[in-house]
C-alpha cells in the first residue's frame, strides 16, 4: 500500500483505514483477552469500576489496576466519533483493508513482546 502511494505521479494524502469504529475501552477488553486476563468467571478480562475521569480498569485473574484516565492525553478539541474512510486509497490505488482489529491487536502484541523479551535480556 505504502508502494502504491510512493508510484504516484503527483503526491497526495491517502486515508488508511477499515472504517470500523471501536472505543478504547472495546480495544482494551479485546486485547486483555488475548493475553488470557480473564478471572475464575471467564466473564471479561478486565473489571472496570467507578465512573468519569476516575474510573479504572483491572486485570480480572489478578485484581491489578493496569488502566487509568490521564487527562494529559486528552485532545484539546475531542470529537465524539472518529471513522476513517479509504475510499480514495481504494478508487485511486485499488487498496483495501485486509487487516481487521483483532488481528492488528495480535501483531502489536507479538512486537511488544519481542521487545520486552529484548530489553529483559539486555538488563540480565
Amino acid at each position: 500500500m505504502q508502494w502504491l502511494m510512493l508510484q504516484q505521479e503527483k503526491p497526495e494524502d491517502y486515508v488508511i483505514a477499515t472504517g470500523r469504529t471501536e472505543t478504547i475501552r472495546k480495544f482494551v477488553e479485546i486485547t486483555a483477552e488475548k493475553l488470557n486476563w480473564s478471572g475464575p468467571n471467564k466473564k471479561s478480562p478486565i473489571i472496570w469500576e467507578g465512573s468519569g475521569i476516575n474510573e479504572i480498569g483491572k486485570r480480572a485473574d489478578n485484581n491489578k489496576v493496569v488502566i487509568r484516565i490521564d487527562e494529559r492525553y486528552f485532545r484539546p478539541t475531542e470529537v465524539d466519533e472518529l471513522v476513517g474512510d479509504s475510499d480514495k486509497a481504494y478508487k485511486k490505488l485499488g487498496w483495501k483493508p485486509t487487516t481487521n482489529l483483532e488481528e492488528l491487536i495480535d501483531e502489536m502484541l507479538i512486537e511488544d513482546y519481542k521487545i520486552a523479551k529484548k530489553e529483559l535480556s539486555s538488563t540480565q
